[in-house]
């Protein structure tokens, strides 16, 4: 009988932490003929990979967490230093990866550093490289974990190694086989890492590079935009969230407006005639695109992002006989609709800068 899986409990960052200074420490050369001289073989091989160096020999290894708030801090020999952020799921703060590295030197001015961010979950590589501000930082990611951890799949039994090896597995295979993961009945199920593959294959292929998710109130909220079209001005995005695909104008009335200053932007817009861009936007791309089949969004929402039309999973998702999602012809579908929005915008310019123009105008 197998055991349950003590990874599908901690699945917080700090179990992650632990895991990973509990493996770093075999690295130590006391572990060379022990009984865990194969945990001796991948923590050394799993460390040289980290510093980028598959021919450092490790004379002596201190395996710290949580020191000057980075998460794992590993000082090998009397040269070299390996700091680790760790994140499964969130992502890095507004320049704290820069900040952890400006410790890291203070404190070890005579040491070489390796600064790793290392991310089970996924993550835009646009979204890393806006955090990663001055280069210092390494994405170490979900596919770099496997590659390292899977050659000693069957000949390290220890339950710690074989759970956190099986979870790992199981992401990376959603990762790739995720098309048999989306079924065309259960597009509203909680599958997050499901719909985060599907985003991170869109990058790939350079259909929406920039994909982020917002967490509200304990639910997940998906959104990948890159397309933005100028009318003379006035930009309108196509931007997919979760599965809908919306068309949104950008006001461009929002400016930096946050805590006391939103309050005052959002009175500012209640007062603008925003309602109309909505109403005339979805009528003109109704008339102009009606290939696109689309439908008003369920809730009006005065906000300087106005989403005015939504086109339906089911008008652009194809699947296939077996009800499993078929994601190029899905992915070509996205292309087109790009391409017919552009088409659309370019072609009524000045219309929808008139709208946009009245829509700014107050009651």
């Amino acid at each position: 009988m197998k055991a349950p899986n003590i990874f599908k409990f901690a699945t917080k960052e700090l179990s992650q932490d632990a895991f990973l200074c509990w493996l770093f420490s075999f690295a130590d050369k006391k572990y060379k003929k022990s009984e865990y001289e194969h945990l001796h073989q991948l923590a050394t091989k799993f460390i040289q990979r980290l510093i980028d160096n598959d021919k450092l020999k490790i004379e002596s290894i201190k395996v710290r967490k949580q020191i000057h708030k980075i998460d794992i801090w590993v000082e090998v020999n009397d040269d070299t230093l390996l700091i680790i952020e760790d994140k499964t799921d969130s992502k890095a703060g507004k320049n704290q990866l820069e900040k952890y590295y400006e410790v890291a030197t203070k404190e070890c001015p005579n040491r070489k550093i390796s600064a790793i961010y290392f991310k089970t979950g996924n993550e835009s590589t646009h979204t890393f490289t806006k955090s990663n501000t001055t280069g210092h930082w390494e994405a170490f990611k979900l596919e770099d974990i496997v590659e390292v951890l899977s050659p000693f799949q069957k000949k390290i039994s220890h339950a710690f190694f074989t759970d956190y090896l099986e979870i790992c597995l199981e992401k990376y295979n959603r990762l790739n086989d995720f098309e048999k993961w989306i079924k065309k009945t259960e597009l509203n199920a909680e599958i997050n890492d499901v719909v985060e593959a599907f985003y991170v294959h869109l990058e790939k292929d350079n259909v929406f590079y920039n994909w982020q998710s917002n967490d509200m109130r304990g639910v997940k909220y998906y959104y990948a935009n890159n397309y933005k079209y100028s009318a003379d001005g006035d930009t309108i995005y196509t931007e997919l969230n979760r599965f809908d695909f919306k068309l949104i104008l950008d006001l461009d009335l929002m400016g930096d407006a946050t805590g006391k200053k939103y309050k005052k932007f959002k009175d500012d817009l209640a007062n603008r005639q925003v309602r109309f861009a909505y109403d005339e936007l979805f009528k003109l791309f109704q008339s102009k695109a009606p290939k696109l089949n689309l439908v008003k969004p369920k809730k009006y929402s005065c906000h300087n992002f106005l989403k005015f039309a939504v086109i339906p999973a089911e008008e652009w998702m194809v699947f296939n006989s077996d009800n499993t999602f078929n994601y190029q012809s899905s992915k070509e579908n996205i292309e087109s609709i790009n391409k017919l929005v552009a088409k659309v915008i370019e072609e009524n310019k000045q219309e929808i800068r008139t709208i946009t123009a009245q829509a700014k105008e107050y009651k």
